[in-house]
């Protein structure tokens, strides 16, 4: 089976998150897709705690994609770099194959990544987030193969402006559905 790997704070989950996997299943890139939410790990703040970004991640995902398409893995989440992610996804599941999704922002500087190399093993879905030589920057990187996404609308989605605006639904109502809102809102704004 070819299996996504979406790892990333998704503090909060937004519909430039569930376009991107629903694409990358539409386009049958992959059979599966695991989202899989970081643990606070990183000089990055996170605002959710894991176990309501993964309840967020579930609610955001019913009734849009289908349950067998996806796996939220909470496990995994403990890994504070991917390289070690990757090494449990393998050990867990052999067999499959696995394909690293990340936004051409992250291509950019993947060679500062710990252990980058290791990574150069697996496939990568890379959205493309406008960066100039996207393409030739991928190639450089050299992925044993990879995927590039051009996926409409979703470049001015922002989980940093959504919790920034939670006062205001109408101006991010395009970047999260009314049901995340509501429950990002009573968890923030307690």
């Amino acid at each position: 089976m070819r299996i996504g790997i979406y790892s990333g704070s998704f503090d909060p989950m937004h519909k430039g998150h569930i376009k991107i996997i629903k694409t990358i299943l539409k386009e049958e890139i992959v059979d599966k897709v695991f989202i899989i939410p970081t643990n606070d790990y990183w000089d990055k703040k996170i605002y959710l705690s894991l176990e309501e970004r993964t309840e967020l991640i579930k609610l955001s995902l019913k009734g849009k994609i289908r349950k067998d398409k996806y796996l939220v893995e909470e496990d995994l989440s403990k890994h504070p770099y991917t390289y070690l992610l990757f090494r449990d996804l393998k050990k867990l599941y052999p067999i499959d194959e696995f394909y690293l999704i990340m936004g051409g922002d992250n291509v950019v500087g993947f060679k500062r990544w710990k252990h980058y190399k290791e990574l150069l093993q697996y496939g990568f879905i890379v959205v493309d987030r406008n960066i100039d030589n996207i393409e030739e920057i991928i190639k450089n990187v050299g992925p044993k193969e990879y995927y590039l996404l051009d996926i409409k609308g979703i470049g001015d989605i922002s989980s940093t402006y959504i919790r920034e605006n939670l006062d205001d639904y109408e101006k991010i109502k395009k970047m999260i559905n009314q049901k995340e809102y509501e429950y990002v809102y009573d968890r923030l704004k307690k």
